[in-house]
This record gives structure tokens, sequence and C-alpha cells, in this order.
């Protein structure tokens, strides 16, 4: 696709080149193709201008190439992988191990608010390209972004008027501007995305042998554990959260009792290391002490949660978050 848009530009600004000269006009420069040329001589009837032409064909062409470029432009052609989900390809980015030591692979998901995984800078690209040499192998799949985000404005609609009880959520909470039916459609949507994909990945990994890894960032660490706890996805061997959280489980429970990420954790049997972040969530550095207090009665090998000293928002966190996953991981070939 690339080497087509590039022969596609050179093919029409050696065209622009070519009529310009040949019409004698100015020439055109590399990036100088501008819309506003087509108005300056209206096309006159049963006359064809190839200046008007070309030129609104080069425009169109640059200005998709300027707004519309690949979110992956920085990543080598060579660790870009896909897979099909719901007979639509999805994008996965897997890089192999470096040196002599091959544990395995590690599995990354990172938040649903935005592609973490493809350009740097972020703590999901740092982990993907930071493993590989402590010898495990990293496939990051592309974020669920679901079908909307709630809106945490409130519409004029929702203020409360006298004598009406229109709010029904805790007052101490922000207004979600969506339903409750349109957040469980949210949170479905999301589940079965990640629950297919995590599924699709058996063949990708069979190029990298051994234990698993599976580290989940923020939302994403919820849905994974939520997944995990339904057993709708394989269990890794060792299992990583970075600021869990989720959200709007009231609104969305219906009168259904949804059991706390806490609980969910405290039921799997699997090693899992859970990190928060001064800069977390709120929800996620809220409910930590509660995933603590649940999951510390298990042995140390089972559960170990760290508060991290440093922010996730620049390389110094993510380095102290990569050396406690480094401590960790170090026991799952044993296991």
């Amino acid at each position: 696709m690339t080497f087509m848009m590039i022969h596609a530009k050179t093919t029409l600004l050696a065209l622009a080149q070519h009529y310009s000269a040949k019409l004698r006009v100015k020439p055109l420069k590399h990036n100088q193709f501008k819309v506003a040329q087509c108005c300056v001589n209206p096309i006159r009837s049963n006359h064809i201008d190839f200046r008007q032409i070309i030129t609104l064909i080069g425009a169109l062409v640059f200005s998709t190439n300027t707004f519309a470029s690949s979110a992956y432009d920085q990543i080598p052609a060579n660790e870009i992988k896909h897979i099909t989900i719901d007979g639509k390809p999805s994008t996965v980015l897997v890089r192999p191990w470096l040196g002599k030591m091959h544990f395995g692979a590690a599995i990354i998901i990172g938040p649903s608010s935005k592609k973490a995984n493809a350009n740097p800078p972020g703590i999901t690209h740092f982990l993907r390209t930071h493993l590989n040499p402590l010898g495990w192998a990293t496939i990051s799949v592309t974020p669920t972004v679901g079908l909307y985000y709630p809106n945490y404005s409130t519409s004029p609609e929702a203020v409360s008027k006298a004598g009406e009880k229109q709010l029904a959520l805790n007052t101490s909470k922000p207004t979600p501007k969506f339903q409750s039916d349109q957040l469980l459609q949210q949170r479905n949507f999301q589940h079965k995305q990640l629950n297919d994909t995590i599924n699709a990945l058996t063949e990708v990994g069979q190029a990298y042998p051994g234990k698993r890894l599976m580290i989940a960032i923020d939302d994403s660490a919820a849905i994974i554990t939520q997944l995990l706890y339904e057993e709708k996805i394989p269990k890794p061997d060792t299992l990583i959260l970075i600021n869990p959280y989720r959200e709007f489980d009231q609104e969305m429970a219906k009168g259904e009792k949804i059991l706390t990420l806490a609980t969910q954790l405290q039921a799997l049997n699997i090693p899992i290391l859970d990190l928060q972040s001064p800069d977390g969530h709120p929800v996620s550095v809220a409910q930590a002490p509660n995933r603590f207090a649940k999951n510390n009665i298990k042995p140390i090998r089972y559960y170990v949660q760290y508060p991290l000293t440093l922010n996730l928002n620049s390389e110094a966190g993510w380095q102290e978050a990569l050396e406690y996953i480094k401590g960790f991981a170090r026991r799952t070939p044993q296991y």
C-alpha cells in the first residue's frame, strides 16, 4: 500500500510538471499543489483543462497522505502482523526475543482509550520494546476502543428540578451521559472483541514456545480479569496488571450483583503482579487498598501489589514498572 501511494504521487507530480510545461504555466514544485488553483480559470465548455484536473488530484492525494497517515508509521514493517476478527483484519505487533534467553511470550494489552501499543511514547510501547532482551517475545494487541465513551458532562435535561427525582446515581460521582443499556452494550462489545482477539493469538504465538505473561493496563486490565474469571480466554502463566479499574458497575448492574475486580482477582489461581502508580485512574487508586486486602491472604507467589513511586507519564516511571515486572517474571519459568 505504501509503495503504491509513493508511486501514485510520483506519477501525478510528473504528469503535473509535464502538462504545466506543455501549457506554458509555471511548473509546480513538490507538495505545492493547491486546490484553490482549480478555481483560477473556469473550465471552458467542451474543453478539458489538464492543469485543473492534475492539480485537483494531486491536492487530494497529498492531503490524504497528510491527514490520514497510518497509526503504525513508526513501527518496522516486519513487526506488523494481522489476525482476523469477525471477518475483519486486526493489527498485532510482534517483536521476537533478543539474546540467548527464550522464556516465552508476553501478551500486552494497552488501555482502550487510545492505541497505546503503536507509536511511542507510552508505557505499552516501552514494555513492548524492552522485554525482548529479558527473554520475552512481545505480542501487542490493538486496544478495543469500543462504540463510544461515557461523557462526564451533565446534559441540561439531567439537571434536577423541584419535585422531580431525575438523578438516581450517587451524587458524589460524575453523571455518565449514556444510559445503563448503552454502557452495558459498550462493555459487552469490548469484552467480545478482546475475547476474540486473545483467542486468535494462538497461531501468532506458535513461533515463541514457552511460558506466557499477560500484561494488561488500565480498563483493559479489568476486562482481562473478568474474561479469565469467566474462563473465556486461556490462562497465562503470570498475570500483570497496571492501574486496573472498571467504571460504571453501578449503572450497568440493573439489580444484578457484579463481583468487584478485587473479588475476581481473589478467585484466580495464577501468579498476579498488581502495580499501582500515583497518577493512575482515580477509581484504580481508590480500589487499590481493597484489591490488596482481598488478595494479600494468598501466598506471595500468587499475589503481590507494589505501589510505584513515579508517575507513568515519563520513561523513569516506565523503567520502574519494568524492574518490578522483570523481577516477578523471573519466577515464571520455574512454575
